[in-house]
Parts: structure tokens; C-alpha cells; sequence
């Protein structure tokens, strides 16, 4: 039988074309690139049929929403046994220890609640796959292959996901045909919510606030930070809703959550915050600085004030410290590396040099946000996202009441000085 080279067609030719054939060893693989270049989809996956001589039969595409590299592999098992014929033994090999794994656990599908039922990551497409099976009636054997072992079947699967993410239109799957699966969550007419439920809609409340917040008047300056990636918003939305009092009634924490609100929204009272919510106030009163008497106090003089600022770098020279101690005590990682990472962070360095201004990093943890240079140099530290949040959190808690103890406090003493003067 003569030799032909295929290009990729659809699944529905593939099928046609193995419809004699009762054993397979197919090499599959996906390709995750959280750097998108022009015209490509963040996801790719490809396969190849290695046991059949007579044919170079092989299927790459690309898939979107919620990307990750164990979707992909997945979506590459699906098509994959999609077109064997009924009664076929198959041997799929792959480099993703995470998909057999998940391939073993979605197994156990009706032996196990709703609840945990729902808690399995992919579980639309997991249910699918074991529909194919039971319809089909497959035999299948997962096979893990290592990585990057240079073998020539595995590193063509690779370029074939590599290149599915080129592909013009992704690859959908209709969950909704499989007999396993009774009902989807659909977010926004369009995606499938096909991992954990809870922490799928959590997110999407979260990017709904982030929204929400980016929004208000007086970000503007933030929405400009996150659009340069200079803030960790998963961390500093876990700050906001941190009650570090352990007591959802007390004083404190009511006063730890104003603080956080108003310093991350402008709305310190400032003399320009001051006129705009209660314009008979200070009418006609001198409203420069406190301080330094030299410009009108606005929410930006706030925190490069010339009389306010040398009180703030020695604040941040006392953070430091602290981010130092927190780090040694509780780190994963001990090494001499520690003292670097906050030393020459950009959210600390310019209070250990003289001659230096204060940075936007600096600003913004006043401002009671996280920065994603913060939240780097607590990771470098830790072996888990976990871990590093959980401490990450208690030295930002420790800094806002210093922040606030140590600064602000010398304005708030200005402030009612001034006040008794108008008295």
C-alpha cells in the first residue's frame, strides 16, 4: 500500500480513514503560552497515530478560555478518541502526569458526591471522554512518556501542539451531548465553567470588583498601575477582606478597614477631599499644606510632602526590617538571598539610599495595595503560592498600621492644630 502525508483534516475524514484498524498508539500533547503573539490562541494541542505505517495521520488545533496546559493535553485525548472505531484497544502516550491522573480520579465519577463531583477541574470534558468510552466500547491505556526525552514521536506531538495554537478557529466541545453530564454552568453565554465551581465564580466576583474598583473617579492613577502590571490583585483583594482582630465586631478592625479604604481610594481627608464633601467648611481658610505650606494639599502631595517624606523613609527603613525578620523566621528557602530580596526590591531600596525618590511601589503600599514586586520578593522564599500569601499578608497588616501610626499620624496632629487656630 503506497505512503500518503495527510494534512490535518477533520476529525470526521481521520475516522473514515482507520475504520479497518483495531489497535492504536497515538502520541498526544498540548501547548500552554501565556505570552500570546499575533494571531495564535494561548492554548494548542496535537496528536499523532504512530503504529499505522500506511498513513502519517495526525490532528493539531487550538482551544480558549481558562487556559492551562492540562486543558490542552485534555482536549487532545478527546479528539484523539473521537474517531477510533468502536472496539479498539488504544495506547495514548503522554508527557502530563496531571492527565492520567485526572484521567484516574474523574473515573470514580459515580461513586463519589455531587459536591466533589464538582470540585474536579475539567470535569465537562472529563465526562466526555468517559462517554467516548462507554459508547465506543475503548480500551484504553495511559502511558507516560518523560519529557523532553528527544524521542521522535513525543517531540512531533510537541510541534503539532506547538502549532495548534495557530489555528484560525479553536476547537469547541459541547459538553451538553454527554450522557454523564446533566447540566453546565455557562458564564456570559459563551464559556463553560469546567473547574471548581466555587472558585470559578469567586474569580469572576473578584474581576467584577477589581472592575467596579479600576472604575471609580479617583483611580485613575491605579487603573494606569494595573494596566503596567505593578499590582498583585489576588493578594491585595485577600488584604482588603483581612481581619487580622479575629473578631468581626471589634473597633479595631473597623477602623484597619477604613483605613484601607480610603488610602487605596484617595479619600483621606485631605484639604481637596475635605472641600469636595464639605465645601463650607474651610471656606476662604489658607488650605497649602499642613506641613510644608508649600502647594494646596491634595491626595498626591500627600505622600512626597518634603516635611513628610524623610518621616516615611524611616518608616519603610523599619519595614524592611520587618520583611526581613518575617522571612527568616517563616521561609521555606533560608539562604543569604533574603537580605537582597527586600534590599534592592523596588519597594524598599530608595529609603536605604539618600539620594534616591520615592518609587510608585513604595506609594501604592502606602496606599494599602500589594505590588507584584512585593509579592516577588516573598515568593522567591517560599515553596508555594499558599504559603507565601499567608506571610505576605501578615508583614502588609503589620505595615499599614505603622503607615498609618507613624505618617499619618504626624498629619492628623497638623490637622487638629489647625483646627483649634480656626476656632
Amino acid at each position: 500500500m503506497a505512503f500518503y502525508q495527510m494534512d490535518p483534516a477533520d476529525l470526521w475524514s481521520l475516522a473514515q480513514k482507520i475504520d479497518s484498524f483495531v489497535n492504536f498508539d497515538i502520541y498526544t500533547d498540548g501547548s500552554y503560552n501565556n505570552s500570546l503573539s499575533t494571531n495564535e490562541f494561548h492554548m494548542g494541542y496535537g496528536w499523532h497515530i504512530s503504529n499505522i505505517m500506511d498513513f502519517d495521520l495526525f490532528y493539531h488545533g487550538a482551544i480558549e478560555h481558562f487556559p492551562s496546559s492540562t486543558k490542552a493535553e485534555i482536549i487532545a485525548i478527546l479528539t484523539a478518541l473521537i474517531i477510533l472505531p468502536p472496539h479498539s484497544s488504544v495506547n495514548i502516550f503522554t508527557d502530563f502526569q496531571a492527565a492520567i491522573e485526572g484521567y484516574k480520579k474523574s473515573s470514580q465519577l459515580h461513586f463519589i458526591s455531587p459536591r466533589r463531583y464538582n470540585k474536579i477541574n475539567y470535569i465537562s470534558l472529563w465526562s466526555v471522554i468517559h462517554d467516548i468510552i462507554k459508547k465506543l466500547s475503548l480500551k484504553l491505556t495511559l502511558i507516560k512518556v518523560k519529557a523532553h526525552s528527544h524521542s521522535a514521536y513525543h517531540d512531533k506531538a510537541d510541534e503539532l501542539a506547538k502549532v495548534g495554537r495557530l489555528k484560525p478557529i479553536p476547537t469547541a466541545i459541547n459538553s451538553n451531548a454527554s450522557s454523564t453530564q446533566s447540566v453546565s454552568l455557562v458564564w456570559n453565554d459563551e464559556v463553560v465553567l469546567d473547574k471548581d465551581i466555587r472558585k470559578n465564580m469567586g474569580k469572576i466576583i473578584d474581576y467584577r470588583w477589581i472592575d467596579n474598583h479600576l472604575t471609580h473617579n479617583n483611580l485613575t492613577d491605579i487603573y494606569t498601575f494595573t494596566q503596567r502590571n505593578m499590582i498583585n490583585w489576588d493578594a491585595t483583594s485577600r488584604f482588603f477582606h483581612l481581619n487580622s482582630r479575629n473578631d468581626s465586631t471589634c473597633s479595631l478592625h473597623s477602623k484597619d478597614l477604613s483605613w484601607k479604604v480610603k488610602s487605596s481610594t484617595n479619600m483621606l481627608p485631605t484639604f481637596d477631599i475635605l472641600n469636595q464633601n464639605f465645601p463650607d467648611l474651610i471656606t476662604d481658610k489658607d488650605t497649602n499644606c499642613l506641613l510644608c505650606n508649600n502647594t494646596l494639599e491634595m491626595q498626591t502631595h500627600l505622600w512626597t510632602c518634603p516635611v513628610l517624606l524623610p518621616h516615611i523613609r524611616e518608616t519603610f527603613k523599619e519595614l524592611a526590617i520587618i520583611a526581613q525578620g518575617i522571612l527568616q523566621k517563616n521561609a521555606d528557602k533560608l539562604n543569604l538571598c533574603i537580605t537582597d530580596s527586600i534590599k534592592y526590591s523596588y519597594t524598599f531600596r530608595w529609603s536605604l539610599r539618600d539620594n534616591e525618590t520615592i518609587t510608585d511601589n513604595a506609594i501604592l503600599l502606602l496606599r494599602s495595595y500589594i505590588t507584584e514586586d512585593l509579592y516577588r520578593s516573598f515568593r522567591t522564599h517560599f515553596n508555594t503560592h499558599k504559603s507565601t500569601i499567608k506571610f505576605l499578608l501578615e508583614f502588609v497588616d503589620v505595615a499599614c498600621r505603622l503607615i498609618k501610626g507613624r505618617v499619618w499620624k504626624i498629619r492628623s496632629a497638623a490637622w487638629k492644630n489647625k483646627n483649634v487656630s480656626w476656632v
